[in-house]
Formats: C-alpha cells, structure tokens, sequence
C-alpha cells in the first residue's frame, strides 16, 4: 500500500556542489485525496534558454515512464 506521505528526492551534479551552483533536479511524489492517485512533479534547474530542450527530453522520459508503469493520461 502507498504511503500517503510525500516522498522527496533530490540530485545535484558533484561539480554544481562543488561550486556552489543552485541546480539539481528533484522528485516530488505525492498523493492527491481528489483524484485518489499518486502525482510526480519533477523541478529541475537549468541554464537560461534551455527551457524548450529541457521540457522535450522530460516530456519524453515521463512519457517512456507512463507508457512502462501502465499508466493513463488524467
């Protein structure tokens, strides 16, 4: 059974650590009571003007990510 708790995960490259940059990417699952499912809101940092890039290559991995798990367009 999932826990209803929001579960966290956060990475950083060992050189933005290292140097004091800002950027990571993080993981956020939690459990939305109105839909009753569990939702994942992925934040990542990124250089100015690679935003479209970006968007496409997360768009096709949480699209490969679905399409593994089963998991239906709401």
């Amino acid at each position: 059974m999932y826990s209803k708790f929001p579960k966290v995960f956060k990475f950083a490259w060992l050189e933005d650590i290292n140097s004091n940059n800002k950027y990571y990417v993080e993981f956020n699952l939690t459990y939305a009571e109105n839909i009753e499912a569990c939702v994942l809101k992925i934040t990542d940092f990124i250089e100015p003007g690679e935003e479209e890039d970006n968007e496409l290559l997360w768009e096709e991995n949480v699209n490969k990510l679905k399409k593994v798990l089963g998991v239906l367009n709401l």
